[in-house]
């Protein structure tokens, strides 16, 4: 379930490029299934944001790639480091205020 949950959000958020959609779809059957465990909700939170901002459907890229006269691929790939190390230290910092606050 979880994995399938994963890959919803991280699609829902690439095709839409807002946090809408994913948040107000999927969310709350993520809730319902994990209500107890706020370290997966924020994982999958996580997982919602880092691929919003990695589509062209996403408004700060198209102004971005128009303002700075950039193209949307190169933005995008200048966009992935960025985004894991702020995934993974996303997740980092979730899992030691879960293992503090339990």
């Amino acid at each position: 379930m979880l994995l399938m949950l994963s890959v919803g959000i991280f699609f829902m958020g690439l095709i839409t490029g807002i946090c809408h959609a994913y948040v107000a779809l999927l969310m709350p059957i993520a809730a319902l299934f994990y209500s107890h465990d706020p370290l997966i909700i924020g994982f999958l939170l996580g997982v919602g944001l880092s691929s919003q901002f990695l589509t062209p459907s996403h408004l700060c890229l198209i102004v971005t790639s128009e303002y700075f006269d950039v193209p949307v691929k190169k933005l995008i790939a200048g966009c992935i480091p960025p985004l894991t190390v702020a995934f993974v230290g996303w997740s980092a910092i979730l899992a030691v205020i879960y293992e503090i606050w339990r």
